[in-house]
């Protein structure tokens, strides 16, 4: 729901799996076709880690995936646009209302990325981040509340997510208002932000430490930069943000107005979620 809201008709904003009317029109020759064009060696990326032979297994890749007849599909290109707006779906059913917020974020090479991931960690990574803190220990409104960050070629996404009962889904929207703009006014202070960069880091490094983890990581940072960054690189990245850098990027990227609202579950007192329960940028 969340991605439909915030990117509308762009491929980000459609289901992975598609939609009952698409999947149902889909015919093999349309499948063969589309496989032909993209899923071609040039598009591809093939990674490995562990116990291997780099030379055999390229002597494989080359062996085995050659060019197919036919031109290639062109890829799709150019930042999606993003739609600040509410929508609330009512499901009387659900025990709690399920909110997520988000706000544009940035491409995976923007030099703006390690700032926002050491504010999102701050912001929502944890239990002593500002908003697990604020909305659930202090004030009791949600059972969980986090923030994400997700990085695209050519965008990128802020998002908060959290689980409130429908009767304080107002309040809880109230309080995560007012951490925001707290944040934006008052910027970041040096113990969270060393306290946030240390959690990125602990969790890089314990992260690497799989086979597998290593294997995604090595076709990530072809498909996105081109080549490999060791774990070590970007650790330092991270360290080497400052408390002005994540405060900037505060400023800049937190406005409560820019951010799209969508809410599952029951009408708090009788009332569907509207934008005069989160006030939205005019179009």
């Amino acid at each position: 729901m969340l991605s439909e809201q915030a990117w509308g008709d762009h491929p980000l904003g459609r289901p992975i799996l598609g939609t009952t009317e698409t999947v149902s029109a889909l015919t093999s020759e349309l499948l063969r076709d589309y496989f032909r064009r993209r899923y071609r060696p040039e598009h591809l990326v093939i990674a490995a880690a562990g116990g291997l032979d780099h030379e055999a297994l390229a002597e494989l890749v080359a062996a085995h995936f050659t060019p197919p007849d036919g031109e290639p599909l062109a890829l799709d290109g150019g930042p999606p646009p993003f739609r600040p707006s509410v929508r609330h779906v009512e499901r009387p059913d659900l025990q709690q209302l399920y909110v997520s917020l988000a706000t544009r974020g940035v491409p995976d090479l923007h030099p703006d990325r390690y700032p926002l991931v050491v504010l999102t960690t701050l912001l929502g990574g944890g239990m002593s981040s500002r908003l697990f803190q604020s909305v659930r220990e202090e004030a009791g409104l949600a059972y969980s509340v986090f923030a994400a960050q997700d990085f695209y070629r050519d965008s990128g996404m802020l998002s908060i997510h959290m689980g409130v009962s429908p009767d304080r889904g107002r309040e809880a929207l109230a309080r995560t208002r007012a951490e925001l703009e707290k944040l934006r006014d008052e910027g970041a202070e040096a113990e969270e932000v060393e306290a946030a960069k240390q959690q990125i880091r602990g969790g890089v490094l314990m992260e690497h430490e799989g086979v597998s983890a290593r294997m995604v990581h090595l076709a990530h940072e072809e498909i996105y930069r081109g080549g490999y960054t060791p774990p070590e690189v970007l650790v330092s990245r991270v360290l080497a943000v400052t408390v002005a850098e994540v405060t900037d990027v505060a400023r800049r990227y937190l406005a409560p107005e820019r951010f799209a609202l969508t809410v599952l579950g029951p009408a708090p007192q009788g009332a569907t979620l509207t934008e005069r329960d989160w006030p939205i940028e005019a179009a």
